[in-house]
């Protein structure tokens, strides 16, 4: 009975509305890649969902598998009728000039094909917002305070998730930080009378931000905050903005900007093995995802769905060795048994790819089709599963 008042007071949690303020772009709010399915299915049969937005994310995306190219901004579709009559639905936007314009920008964001480069994709506004003084010092570098702001998590926040998990389970660090700063905009956001029944546990996060050593953060609220997190990555959340003045990223990108942030922290060998240039972009010695190929990424300069696949791979590679060594540490064994039945029991966390099933499930909802086929229906049983190709 506990175990399932626990879980029903993380779903209610996971229902309310985040945080973010929506006032600093013409597209705020506004879930283009939705509208742009709806439009398609309009357009074509009316009656189902077909296809999946995993071809326009392909089209946005220079070459498959390339990590470095910049989105395209006249991909295939946009001479499609569905791209100009979705458009032609957009008159939160029409006031704002060009709205074709602002409905790309903020497909690709959404969709996981912009980078975190510090000054361009990430204005220096932006970045100037995180509070250093937060931060551990290998963490102010400006790679890392990009990665911190695109996925919208308090500095003090990012600190303790890594002080209670070690910069060698920094992938958990990560999903445990995300979470964190997930209570923490809600508790913002309610009077704390509202918490119990919003199922809101804000002391979780003055509990992980006062913990200096794995050891002081019980096991309780690693299984919250893993759960928490595993719930809102099934959860779409689109337009908004974080609490840095960035359009919000989905639960998995941000999961995986944090990762990424974290690994710059620890720095690099050599100075020739340094995968990014001091503009952010990336170097001849970075890595570049093909086969065979296990140089680090240059993140800043890397796509969301480019440093999500390499999330994927390195929480497994942290995974495994620390799983066999749990029971010689118990904070080891707490924090992967907390994460066991969200990680262990699938493939991966649920891939950005999961949008596809919910929007669909969102448009039989709202009687705008009668049913799913396709793609879009095969994707809700396989999303745990699918990696981004």
């Amino acid at each position: 009975m506990a175990q399932n008042v626990w879980v029903a007071a993380v779903f209610v949690a996971c229902l309310a509305p985040s945080l973010c303020t929506n006032a600093m772009d013409a597209a705020d709010g506004v879930d283009v890649a939705k509208m742009l399915l709806t439009a398609r299915t309009e357009t074509s049969a009316g009656t189902m969902v077909h296809g999946s937005l995993a071809a326009w994310r392909e089209q946005l995306s220079p070459r498959a598998n390339e990590p470095y190219g910049p989105p395209v901004d006249r991909p295939a579709f946009v001479n499609e009728v569905y791209w100009r009559k979705m458009l032609a639905s957009l008159p939160a936007l029409k006031e704002h000039g060009d709205t074709e314009r602002q409905a790309m920008r903020a497909l690709q964001w959404d969709l996981g094909t912009t980078k975190a480069r510090p000054g361009q994709e990430i204005p220096h506004e932006a970045m100037s917002k995180v509070d250093l003084s937060r931060l551990y010092p290998q963490h102010r570098d400006p790679l890392v305070v990009a990665g911190i702001a695109k996925a919208g998590v308090d500095a003090d926040i990012f600190s303790a998730a890594l002080a209670v998990t070690t910069d060698a389970h920094s992938t958990v660090a990560a999903n445990y930080a995300v979470a964190a700063q997930i209570i923490r905009d809600r508790a913002r956001a309610y009077p704390p009378e509202a918490w119990p029944r919003m199922g809101i546990r804000a002391g979780i996060v003055d509990r992980l931000v006062a913990s200096v050593i794995p050891e002081d953060f019980a096991d309780p609220d690693r299984r919250y905050l893993s759960l928490l997190v595993e719930q809102e990555a099934r959860t779409r959340r689109v337009g908004l903005r974080n609490q840095y003045g960035l359009r919000g990223l989905s639960t998995p990108y941000r999961v995986a900007r944090l990762a990424a942030a974290y690994r710059d922290g620890q720095g690099y060998a050599l100075a020739s093995t340094f995968p990014c240039g001091p503009d952010g972009s990336h170097q001849p010695g970075a890595g570049t995802q093909a086969p065979g190929d296990h140089r680090p990424l240059c993140f800043v300069d890397a796509s969301d769905n480019a440093v999500y696949r390499w999330y994927a791979d390195e929480m497994w590679n942290q995974a495994h060795p620390a799983w066999k060594a749990s029971g010689e540490q118990t904070w080891i064994a707490l924090m992967f048994f907390a994460l066991s039945e969200v990680l262990f029991g699938v493939d991966i966390v649920p891939s950005p790819y999961f949008v596809e099933s919910e929007i669909a499930a969102d448009l039989v909802d709202e009687e705008i089709v009668a049913e799913v086929k396709g793609e879009a229906s095969a994707e809700s049983e396989s999303l745990l599963t699918c990696r981004i190709p």
